[in-house]
């Protein structure tokens, strides 16, 4: 039997020919492959490698230089675990949908969605993921099965239904977002509760939400920068959230190392602290009584507190190192 040799190279090709094809269908067959298949033993070196990435079923698709991903690439792929395409520009419609193992750090930092790259993530993901993506298209997140999710790069959400059907969406972080049209994103799920927008400007709302219903039933919050709080408050579109106590100030807004002691920095009068992960495994406990905490890997966490009658005086947001522990969260 002749030696398959295995370059990432011939990987990255592999991939564009996968991706050059339409459909889930003909993504997971191959036709014409099958002879090839069948020559090659299924170990788990790089014959084994190869195979898998024959037959659609990688686990990873790590690439510098592949620059479009096609419609249904990866499409009901479980196996595929991370995705880095930095330089990809295109990506289209359904790539991952269905990709139900994929979390961690999703890099699509380079591509510019249409209205037809739909259904992006639809059904796919899990635990906490951190997507780099500068636009969605719609039902981006419907029905995602991630827990917490940050979107650092986004800047607009229109009408997109982005986040539909995710009932098991607990926490929602956005640090670019400047527009939103703000009912047509989210369902009402009773796990929703922290929705954070760091923006440093204000973010425009298209459209009035008078009830605060798609952060958990209306008992969740809103957590934007403190010094931007009274502006959110005086426009017509986010007043209604503003004068319900959904809104928040985010007061103290840094970044520690893990291992590192951090104490908030609080102004105001605190009785105790409590905290908000924003992921799906601990980084640690703050302490009630002085809101220290000695975070032992990387992530993200609302630290507040609260006076006397348990209402929150302080914010500070924390972000250790990175922000996210790949090896943790796939655990």
């Amino acid at each position: 039997m002749a030696k398959v040799i295995v370059t990432k190279s011939k990987l990255d090709a592999l991939n564009s020919a996968i991706s050059a094809k339409s459909g889930a269908a003909a993504q997971r067959t191959l036709d014409g492959m099958t002879a090839a298949l069948a020559a090659i033993p299924p170990d788990t070196g790089a014959g084994g490698a190869f195979k898998a990435a024959l037959e659609g079923n990688v686990t990873s698709i790590v690439s510098d230089s592949l620059t479009a991903l096609r419609a249904f690439s990866q499409c009901e792929n479980t196996a595929l675990g991370k995705v880095s395409l930095p330089n990809a520009l295109s990506v289209g419609s359904s790539a991952f949908k269905g990709c139900t193992k994929l979390t961690g750090v999703i890099d699509l930092s380079s591509a510019t969605l249409s209205s037809n790259s739909d259904n992006m993530f639809f059904g796919a993901l899990r635990r906490t993921c951190k997507v780099l993506m500068r636009s969605i298209g719609p039902y981006a997140f419907y029905s995602a099965g991630c827990n917490h999710l940050w979107l650092p790069q986004l800047s607009s959400l229109g009408r997109q239904y982005a986040f539909l059907n995710s009932s098991a969406l607990r926490t929602l972080q956005f640090d670019s977002l400047t527009s939103v049209y703000l009912s047509q994103q989210f369902g009402t799920y009773a796990n929703f509760n922290t929705l954070i927008i760091r923006t440093p400007q204000v973010c425009a709302s298209a459209i009035s939400s008078s009830s605060g219903n798609f952060v958990a039933g209306g008992t969740g919050r809103i957590y934007v920068p403190a010094s931007l709080l009274p502006s959110y408050g005086s426009l017509t579109n986010w007043a209604p959230l503003y004068n319900a106590g959904i809104m928040v100030g985010i007061d103290e807004d840094t970044v520690c190392a893990k291992g590192a002691v951090f104490t908030p920095n609080a102004a105001a009068a605190v009785d105790h602290w409590d905290q908000v992960d924003l992921q799906s495994y601990s980084v640690g406990a703050v302490d009630t009584a002085s809101g220290s905490i000695t975070p032992s890997c990387d992530g993200r966490l609302l630290i507040r507190g609260l006076d006397a009658a348990g209402a929150i005086v302080h914010v500070t947001y924390l972000q250790i190192g990175s922000g996210i522990d790949e090896e943790a969260n796939i655990l």
